[in-house]
């Protein structure tokens, strides 16, 4: 890479898909005893949910946010065992990838990351399940038209992923309301995510009270490398600032232009790694800033 630093990213939920990572599990042991360890600490057949579960099943937020996860570090334990990361500066995650790069950053252990989100999907889900709710990305939206949005349909920002790209969560009528509203009133083009729940807004405020005591019971560290935090666009590397992270991070959208943007400041990174099952951050950002460069990692 010419001796230029990297900047790796990891993607967030909604790329799953059956049969994730099945040929890296039959080739690469590391891959391989991340997914067999995260068996073992989780008590589920997580070689099952990667190669055997259908959409519906892996839609499940007890199952898509685990197994993206798994599937990440997997990856990531591959290509570090391959000396592939050795440039790495910076590290950041979108959404429940911020878990993926904490765990590369040594910032949190593999057993304790995973029961971290095993309690959070579970917090999740049940949110969910009392009041069904939806993600919405909507294209090429101006902020006039987005917050107009926002107040006519009593929906929320949740991912800002480029100035082209905003996610919307909300209650499922209200979305499904925000998607007619944004065709009828402005144009735009919207497509809803394979993502089941209200991430990242005040819809989660029931998440976020009970999360609070298994952060407490968690133990971090100050990490190795530093990771742009979702909710605030700047590094974390100390282990108070991932306690708050992880937590308003359920309540608060995240910022990953802003994120990105940070990284792009940086004058010695220009090459930028992302790890995913649908590897699509990337793309995205050097519509942005073209001189940039990405390499996309996933089977």
């Amino acid at each position: 890479m010419n001796n230029a630093a990297s900047a790796l990213i990891f993607t967030g939920q909604g790329g799953q898909h059956t049969g994730m990572g099945k040929t890296l599990y039959e080739t690469s042991p590391e891959f391989k005893m991340m997914v067999d360890s995260a068996s073992s600490i989780s008590g589920r057949d997580i070689a099952a949910l990667l190669f055997s579960a259908g959409e519906d099943e892996l839609r499940d937020p007890l199952n898509s946010q685990l197994v993206t996860f798994v599937y990440e570090v997997g990856i990531f334990e591959l290509m570090k065992a391959k000396d592939l990361l050795k440039d790495v500066e910076l590290m950041a995650g979108h959404s429940i990838g911020e878990y993926a790069a904490l765990y590369a950053a040594d910032c949190v252990t593999y057993e304790n990351a995973l029961k971290l989100i095993l309690k959070r999907s579970e917090l999740c889900k049940a949110v969910n399940e009392k009041a069904p709710a939806a993600m919405l990305a909507v294209l090429g939206a101006n902020e006039n038209e987005l917050n107009e949005t926002f107040k006519t349909c009593e929906v929320y920002p949740a991912l800002i992923n480029s100035p082209s790209q905003v996610v919307i969560s909300g209650l499922k009528d209200n979305i499904s309301k925000a998607k007619e509203h944004l065709a009828s009133e402005y144009k735009k083009k919207s497509i809803i995510l394979n993502v089941a729940g209200g991430y990242h807004t005040p819809l989660m405020q029931d998440a976020f009270d009970d999360y609070k005591e298994i952060l407490n019971n968690t133990l971090f560290t100050n990490g190795k490398y530093q990771v742009i935090a979702n909710t605030t666009a700047s590094p974390i590397w100390r282990s108070d600032d991932i306690f708050d992270e992880l937590r308003y991070q359920l309540i608060e959208p995240v910022k990953w232009h802003d994120s990105m943007e940070y990284l792009y400041t940086k004058e010695d990174i220009r090459y930028f790694i992302e790890i995913g099952p649908k590897p699509v951050l990337l793309k995205m950002f050097k519509d942005v800033h073209d001189d940039i460069h990405i390499l996309t990692v996933s089977e």
